[in-house]
């Protein structure tokens, strides 16, 4: 049986070892800069949707329109929702919701007449009432202004409008919007107090590189690896096996060639082929 099956090897050992390196660099040379063009264009797709959708994040100033009418229509909402400003659970609740379904929207009070935080929606204000929560700059500009010149209600707005972004307030510091992100802020009055919402772009879009988390492409990528690694394997053992084969063939000194193939590889065999004697 092994006299039989030797001929067979020594003429298709060489033929599995080149078809082994072929195939070993179609997947390295083909298949994976396929695979990484397609991850990229996956990368750039994800980013250019994310991008669409924030907006640019390297200016501060300028939001993008999606995040400002997304903010305006959940005022909207948030206005017709409050039917009472005394604690109702239902308005609490639906306050609640709103915001917490928008991730653009980083604050909403609902503010009383008298100055305090009825309802809001995803952070509590460090304190209930809105005289102290805005920043100081703006304190040293009402100061400034001539005494009678804005009517409570109208200084109320200014405050809110301005302490509902998060600076810094007399009260300290207190979730400061980074200044990359942007933020939109806006006051609308409603019987009985002022609803003041801000609105943020939540940061650039994230590109990840070819290869991480990218589901579609993630199989073709660990089989092509798979078979890659079993290529190189087979091409590897091939070389010895055959010089091994031909060297008992030949009557050569079989072991030390196919030791010497095995780490020398196509060194070896072109050492052997030069060196091996004639049947």
């Amino acid at each position: 049986m092994a006299n039989r099956a030797e001929p067979l090897l020594h003429r298709w050992l060489p033929l599995v070892a080149a078809a082994s390196a072929a195939v070993f660099v179609l997947i390295h040379a083909v298949v994976f800069p396929l695979i990484n063009s397609v991850e990229r264009d996956d990368s750039a797709a994800a980013a250019a949707a994310d991008l669409a959708v924030r907006g640019p994040s390297s200016s501060p100033t300028m939001l993008p329109a999606l995040v400002v009418a997304n903010a305006r229509s959940v005022l909207d909402r948030a206005a017709t929702a409050t039917t009472s400003l005394d604690g109702d659970p239902l308005v609490v609740e639906t306050i609640a919701r709103l915001v917490a379904e928008n991730d653009t929207i980083q604050r909403l009070w609902v503010i009383n007449d008298a100055g305090s935080v009825v309802y809001f929606g995803k952070e509590r204000p460090p304190q209930a009432a809105v005289e102290g929560l805005a920043p100081d700059d703006v304190y040293r500009l009402l100061q400034g202004l001539p005494q009678g010149l804005l009517l409570p209600d109208q200084r109320l707005a200014i405050l809110a409008h301005a302490a509902v972004q998060g600076r810094r307030g007399r009260s300290g510091e207190w979730a400061d919007i980074p200044p990359a992100a942007g933020a939109y802020s806006e006051v609308r009055r409603i019987p009985g107090g002022w609803i003041a919402i801000a609105a943020h772009n939540p940061g650039p879009p994230t590109w990840h590189p070819p290869g991480i988390n990218n589901t579609r492409t993630a199989v073709y990528r660990e089989l092509s690896l798979n078979l890659s690694t079993i290529c190189i394997a087979l091409y590897w053992l091939s070389l010895p096996a055959w010089v091994t084969l031909d060297a008992l063939r030949r009557r050569e000194r079989a072991p030390i060639w196919g030791i010497f193939t095995l780490v020398g590889n196509v060194i070896g065999l072109i050492v052997y082929l030069l060196a091996r004697r004639e049947p």
